[in-house]
């Protein structure tokens, strides 16, 4: 399996699972899976992480890793106010390295 092919099960799951969350906020991929190209082999033994973003103060607790099509999926849910304005996700090296290539699954808000 390919990198991209990676990303678009995890997309499916995204559009498919998340998306339907009453409090679904965005989804974006974080960790590895943002340095490696598109065209690279993917790992049988890899996980794809997702950051699922949830409005509210409390997100319920976050699924884990699981498999989802053959693919290891790390689902983290994480609450809205983080993602407000640019200077509040940068100020994160965590979520910052997230979106440092292109990285938003879903953005319902546009």
């Amino acid at each position: 399996m390919l990198v991209r092919e990676a990303k678009e099960v995890a997309r499916q799951w995204v559009f498919e699972e998340a998306g339907r969350l009453p409090s679904f906020y965005g989804a974006f991929f974080s960790g590895s899976i943002n340095w490696l190209p598109d065209g690279a082999a993917f790992s049988t033994t890899s996980d794809v992480d997702i950051g699922i973003v949830l409005a509210g103060s409390n997100p319920p607790d976050s699924p884990g890793k699981f498999l989802y099509r053959d693919v290891i999926l790390d689902v983290s849910y994480l609450q809205n106010g983080q993602f407000q304005s640019p200077d509040l996700i940068l100020s994160d090296y965590h979520k910052a390295g997230a979106f440092r290539t292109p990285s938003v699954i879903l953005d319902p808000s546009g």
